[in-house]
């Protein structure tokens, strides 16, 4: 699971345990509400002053995500890792040969 879908798990539960509307939340935010709703889904990741304002609002602390950041981080880089030495293992391609006109 993605940091943006952990955020917007916790902007979800906050708006139904405080039984807001999405359009109540993106006020709160200072966002959009299309930006609010794609926040909730996980389809959008705000920057960090965001993250951070939304976090001062609604009270809670973005130090819940450094376990999560950290081992999504490390998880990414083992991705990238294992997808270089594939490209690596496959054979060069040849270029095609050109002749030249006199």
């Amino acid at each position: 699971m993605s940091v943006s879908n952990k955020f917007g798990g916790k902007l979800y539960h906050y708006r139904d345990d405080n039984e807001l509307t999405q359009k109540e939340m993106a006020a709160l935010c200072d966002v959009s509400l299309r930006h609010y709703q794609d926040l909730e889904i996980g389809k959008a990741a705000p920057r960090l002053e965001k993250a951070v304002y939304i976090s001062c609002v609604l009270g809670f602390s973005l130090d819940s995500f450094k376990d999560e950041i950290s081992q999504i981080a490390v998880e990414e880089a083992h991705k990238q890792k294992d997808l270089f030495r594939s490209r690596d293992r496959k054979a060069p391609r040849r270029r095609k040969k050109t002749t030249t006109r006199a």
